[in-house]
């Protein structure tokens, strides 16, 4: 019997003629790995709307996020902001759309909110990673944040979402989103970042709580969203620590990129390989380039 080092993870991806297009647009929502994916594919010139809030993690803030997406009449304003003492922010938001003028800070965020809207809204693909099951709550008026901006703890209060709520509320969100948007398709994942500062064992069980979250969603909109395991790969295919960066804790880049490949074989359409392998060439000796200079 050959030897194996390794135990692969399958995927069946989608069926071949749903699959994408290069005329196609999308948009990433979710934790760091989304925006990973987000920007490559950026990269590689698709058409892609990358995180229009920032970093996501948690359901509650997604589903959020989808909400103020596709509701068309929403603006950011003046009330969704508050002033640290140096910066305008939202605890919608990540700090990177933090700016000194609150018009500045404001015109950022509307600016990404309507590209976003466009590309859920009339688009094709959503890709969608869920983080982690626990949350924040900001003690003086209860709302669920998206981002605490390293304000006090004692301002927060941390909670773990049951696996029927964050089913359901996503479930809630994206039942009349798909009824808006009938072609969109949704490949939902669940990030293989370990949040240790919960601990080992609590991002464990905070990971099965997604993973039971996006086998939901998948059997209960089976034409429209796929599950991709990524968290799988990086558990099992991916196990040895020379796939992470020197924290321990991020994957490294051979591990986004062997996991990236993956997600290419079973969702990017066969027609467009030619073309992308023409824009992996083009980026690659850009890249190059800004290296020599």
């Amino acid at each position: 019997m050959r030897n194996r080092f390794f135990t692969e993870v399958t995927w069946q991806g989608i069926p071949l003629e749903g699959r994408a297009r290069y005329e196609h647009r999308m948009i990433s929502l979710g934790s760091c790995f989304s925006d990973n994916i987000g920007r490559w594919l950026s990269d590689l010139e698709f058409q892609i709307s990358v995180n229009p809030f920032g970093t996501l993690y948690n359901p509650l803030s997604l589903t959020k996020a989808l909400f103020l997406l596709s509701n068309s009449s929403f603006k950011f304003s003046e009330e969704d902001l508050f002033y640290d003492g140096s910066h305008y922010r939202s605890f919608m938001h990540h700090s990177r759309y933090a700016h000194q003028d609150s018009r500045e800070a404001l015109e950022q965020m509307n600016r990404d909110l309507q590209k976003g809207r466009e590309h859920l809204l009339h688009g094709e693909w959503l890709f969608l990673t869920l983080g982690t099951s626990y949350y924040y709550r900001l003690l003086e008026t209860g709302a669920v944040v998206a981002n605490c901006h390293k304000l006090p703890a004692q301002k927060f209060q941390k909670e773990c979402l049951k696996s029927t709520e964050s089913t359901q509320a996503l479930s809630d969100i994206l039942a009349p989103l798909l009824l808006q948007n009938p072609r969109l398709r949704i490949i939902i994942t669940v990030s293989p970042i370990r949040y240790l500062c919960y601990g080992a064992t609590d991002n464990m069980r905070s990971k099965a709580i997604l993973l039971q979250t996006a086998g939901y969603l998948e059997q209960t909109f089976p034409e429209h969203i796929y599950y991709f395991p990524a968290f799988e790969m990086m558990m099992d295919e991916l196990r040895d620590y020379r796939f992470y960066a020197q924290d321990l804790i991020h994957p490294s880049d051979l591990a986004i990129e062997l996991i990236r490949e993956k997600l290419l074989q079973g969702w990017l359409h066969p027609d467009e390989e030619k073309e992308l392998l023409e824009r992996s060439n083009a980026l690659r000796k850009k890249r190059h380039r800004i290296l020599l200079s």
